[in-house]
């Protein structure tokens, strides 16, 4: 689809039918002409070199109408019918919509209390199984007033509502929305805020991410839009030069209605339809202790895979994935049975036309259609259920109601376009592997040796440590290329617990492992940008799970060996218990607010390392383990972990060839992250600067109040690609960025010395930034990343509204906790709002949630909430301060934090009383560890003594439990002093 939203809107729709399924994809062309007329001959060259079967146009109508009126029959294009509202006498510059006629679209009339929103066009396009495409183009003046305003936000919510196809185009011109990243920087009453709100209302997706019109001495603007209500419905949009004199671009687009449905014709196991009661009886007789007992590792592997896998093929059916499959995942016996009664019914009534017969079948059609509907909502109710625990059943079921699919799109590479999955599969995987590092020999450094109490050099693996690993896989999870199911291994925890002990203990004492154990499958995730760009994709490894499980008992030996070495770095918060995102970033912006209140200057820099974990040379990395303690049979072992692995790329079931792995820690692995923490345990060390890391995300920062500030700091960047040409770790100069703190702050410029040369790159300077799944801003305000999450929430949302077809309130509950709540309340102890905008935003969200349950539309908000027993989200944030400082106050936290120094007990209260320091800024005032001292002392002993978390949570919410529903924050009772 062509879409310009000013002056000429233009869809296309091309229908094409591929192999035995169809694929519906509608080109489409919009522009903003201003005057159709003037620019007719241009445009239909424009249809005709596009074959475009869609056309939409805003502002038909020129602005000053010296030639007279515009006639409908003006708008006539040949082979295309036409939508238009010209003859609308309040209408002012015209919206019209043409569709190539074979497509059949009718016109949507809008009702009474719509009709007044006059610059729009609407009309239906019949699909596939009664499917109906709405196509909608709608124009709002830049001096639109208020009203008006309101009549598009209502009509954007009431015609797209219930639909399942959804494509709406038009100049809004809102060009202070940021479009890029759906952020409004105004306040909620502002017109385009709402407007936004309205687009969240209606779970709509906004595809335009480019300026789109362009006017000398005027800041471009995206003032063109185009909407859909999935959002892989059009993959990119092409901007192209304007019709005639306008200054709106031309954007065309695909529309895709359909996807080609992919099923894997080999047959896979159904591990829901096991019989582990025969499992467990086949692998207990096969006595595999004994058989492996004398054998080599690789003989006892072959020997217990060989022994599962054939008791899996007794136990566990088959089940053949099919492209003809037209069942829903609902059926169930008791409704195959209600149809076949149906059926039946009905063919005996063709047969006789007899009265008693016909009743007899109506009967048996209401029983059919009755059973059906508690099947699927039964079915439903189940998906809830596990939607915590299992998320992947929920996201299955939705595909299933989706009309388009994410996948690989055509990657460009070489030149070349590759479309077929085994193209595109070796194409990623030559990507994924042009990152490994060849490790320089002869140049190692030397590792400073570290003091040990003892080394970490032989490993015991017992049946009941085994068994407890085995107890607590997901069994939701993906096997690894050996196929080992967790599910299979969780069942057969008691018979393979001592086999498996065994087989590690010889693995470790033997320093190998089955090539089994060094397989990674690669799945490609798309990132952002452009899909067919390999770069765009990141690596997702699956390994086998065994020996997983061996990985995980000597990542728990090697973190005890480091914790009571006191080995790990302070500001390593990655992948070590006790620490995480939140005490990185609460002890991060303790320091910056600190330093801000104090009237100082901030420079932080953002370091990003070059694929990191696929990066790291093995030599070196020993050679770290080694001076961390780990020796003998642990280290030969990890040595053999990770050299010879080998990996490959699957697409759709479709496999790349093999490659070897060169260098890097295991993608996918339990031991991995480990790893890599160890190999740069070390980087804080070089620096005088402060630093923060969570395994590669790492920030070094300091007070930059003058020049000698800055050359420190400048000094630390030059150790670390010191630090990083040695260890062979490459920084990504043109990522790493600088972030400028304070009101005061002087902007001093950094750069990056070049990997083994002397060129420089100016380091960018940045006013956002992602810092562990939190946005964070220049002034520390969060607003931006409030707005982000909020839209994430909501799309999630919008999902779960298409999908399900009956959303009571448990089943809503459910879900909302599960699977859109997460998104709202990560890490929300760091940013929580101070503006009542962002607190209305986020409470939004669950009142879109609460009103889309059937029956309590209607109510007020509270009301809603106490019906299904939802929290606010204002009471969930004040109970997240809490739960947060009662870790950081009982030291369950494992981190040396000056976030709260206790006060003296001379005053009334809990023995956890915390002192309020005094701060100058409204900002530190806001900040975590001032925020929540005054509503923590108020707490009373009964809550902030109690002996552990839940029981925390528990005591919390009976002590707050009249305000667990309202959106006005509990208030704070200071206990008077004694």
């Amino acid at each position: 689809m062509i879409f310009n939203p000013h002056q000429t809107d233009s869809f296309k729709c091309l229908y094409k039918k591929l192999d035995r399924h169809r694929t519906d994809i509608l080109k489409c062309f919009y522009t903003n002409s201003d005057s159709f007329i003037n620019k007719r001959d241009e445009l239909l060259l424009t249809i005709d070199a596009e074959s475009v079967d869609v056309i939409s146009i805003t502002e038909v109508l020129p602005k000053n109408q010296q030639r007279g009126k515009i006639e409908p029959v003006e708008l006539q294009i040949p082979g295309f019918d036409c939508f238009h509202n010209i003859q609308d006498k309040s209408c002012h510059r015209g919206v019209a919509i043409w569709v190539r006629s074979k497509l059949n679209a009718q016109p949507v009339k809008l009702s009474d209390n719509l009709s007044s929103s006059k610059e729009s066009v609407w009309c239906e396009i019949t699909l596939r199984d009664n499917d109906r495409m709405l196509v909608g183009s709608v124009y709002r003046s830049p001096n639109s007033s208020f009203e008006n305003n309101d009549k598009i936000n209502e009509l954007l919510v009431k015609m797209t509502e219930g639909k399942s196809h959804v494509l709406v185009t038009g100049d809004f011109n809102f060009p202070e929305v940021d479009w890029a990243n759906e952020l409004s920087p105004k306040d909620s009453d502002h017109s385009a805020s709402k407007f936004m709100e309205a687009v969240r209302d209606s779970f709509l997706t906004q595809h335009v991410k480019q300026p789109t019109h362009y006017r000398s001495e005027q800041n471009p603007n995206i003032l063109d839009l185009v909407f859909t209500n999935e959002h892989s419905m059009i993959d990119s949009i092409r901007h192209e030069a304007p019709l005639g004199k306008s200054h709106h671009q031309v954007l065309y687009f695909d529309f895709r209605c359909y996807t080609k449905k992919c099923y894997s014709n080999e047959p896979r196991y159904c591990f829901d339809k096991g019989d582990y009661k025969q499992l467990s009886e086949l692998v207990s007789a096969a006595d595999l202790t004994q058989k492996i007992i004398n054998l080599s590792v690789l003989d006892a592997w072959t020997i217990i895979k060989s022994e599962v896998m054939s008791a899996v093929d007794i136990s566990v059916p088959k089940v053949k994935s099919s492209s003809d499959r037209t069942s829903p995942r609902w059926i169930n016996p008791t409704v195959l049975a209600k149809l076949k009664k149906k059926k039946q019914a009905y063919k005996k009534y063709l047969e006789t036309r007899e009265g008693a017969d016909y009743i007899n079948y109506t009967r048996a059609r209401n029983q059919a259609k009755s059973s059906c509907r508690i099947a699927v909502k039964d079915y439903e109710r189940s998906i809830s259920r596990m939607a915590k625990v299992n998320p992947k059943k929920f996201f299955a079921y939705a595909r299933t109601k989706t009309k388009t699919k994410d996948g690989i799109a055509d990657l460009y590479d070489d030149h070349k376009t590759a479309s077929s999955n085994i193209d595109k599969a070796n194409i990623l995987n030559k990507f994924f592997s042009s990152v490994f590092t060849n490790e320089d020999l002869t140049n190692i450094p030397t590792c400073e040796r570290k003091s040990v109490n003892n080394i970490l050099s032989d490993i015991e693996f017992d049946k009941d440590t085994v068994k407890k690993k085995l107890d607590k896989l997901n069994m939701n999870k993906s096997p690894g290329p050996d196929m080992f199911h967790p599910r299979v291994l969780c069942q057969l925890s008691e018979e393979l617990s001592e086999p498996l002990a065994l087989l590690f203990q010889k693995s470790l004492d033997s320093g190998t492992l089955p090539p089994d154990w060094k397989e990674a499958q690669v799945t490609p995730l798309f990132k952002k940008g452009d899909k067919s760009n390999p770069g765009n994709y990141r690596p997702v490894s699956l390994t086998s799970v065994v020996c997983k499980i061996m990985e995980s008992i000597i990542r728990d030996y090697v973190i005890t060996h480091l914790k009571n070495n006191k080995l790990l770095s302070e500001c390593q918060h990655g992948f070590v218990s006790g620490r995480s995102c939140s005490t990185n970033l609460l002890k991060t912006l303790n320091d910056w607010t600190e330093f801000l209140d104090q009237g100082s200057s901030v420079d932080a820099i953002y370091l990003d390392f070059a694929k990191a974990f696929d990066s790291v040379p093995h030599q070196r990395l020993l050679n770290k383990l080694e001076a961390h303690g780990v020796q003998g049979n642990t280290l030969s072992w990890i040595k053999h972990f990770l050299v010879g692995r080998k990996q490959r790329v699957s697409v759709q079931g479709t496999v790349s060839n093999w490659t070897e792995v060169l260098s890097g820690v295991p993608q996918g692995s339990v031991l991995g992250p480990t790893l890599f923490v160890i190999f740069i345990n070390d980087l804080p060390s070089i620096l005088s600067s402060s630093c923060s890391m969570y395994a590669d995300d790492t920030k070094v920062y300091r007070k930059v109040n003058n020049l000698e500030n800055r050359d420190s700091l400048q000094l630390d960047i030059d150790n670390l690609v010191n630090w990083a040409d040695d260890w062979q770790l490459k920084f990504n100069a043109g990522k790493c960025t600088v972030l400028h703190l304070g009101t005061k702050n002087k902007i001093f410029h950094y750069d990056m010395r070049q990997h083994h040369c002397s060129d420089r790159t100016a380091l960018n300077k940045s006013k956002l930034e992602k810092d562990l799944g939190v946005h964070v801003d220049t002034k520390l305000k969060f607003s931006k990343h409030i707005e982000t999450q909020v839209n994430k929430a909501n799309r999630i949302l919008g999902l779960i509204r298409r999908s399900f077809t009956y959303l009571d309130a448990t089943t809503m509950k459910i879900l909302f906790t599960a699977l859109v709540r997460p998104h709202l309340e990560f890490s929300n102890s760091v940013w929580s709002p101070q503006f009542e905008k962002d607190k209305k935003l986020i409470e939004g969200v669950l009142r879109r949630a609460t009103k889309v349950i059937p029956g309590l539309k209607d109510k007020q908000y509270e009301d809603r909430l106490k019906r299904i027993e939802i929290p606010s989200m204002t009471y969930r944030r004040v109970r997240g301060d809490m739960i947060e400082t009662y870790k950081f106050t009982h030291s369950l936290y494992q981190v040396e934090s000056k976030l709260f120094v206790f006060a003296n007990n001379g005053a009334r209260g809990h023995n956890y009383k915390l002192h309020k320091p005094r701060c100058n800024t409204s900002l530190r005032q806001h900040y975590f560890n001032q925020r929540v001292i005054d509503r923590w002392n108020s707490l009373p002993e009964t809550v902030t003594n109690a002996p552990s978390v839940n029981a925390f949570k528990n005591s919390l919410d009976s002590h707050l439990a009249d305000y667990m529903f309202s959106i006005v924050e509990p208030p704070i009772k200071i206990p008077s002093k004694g």
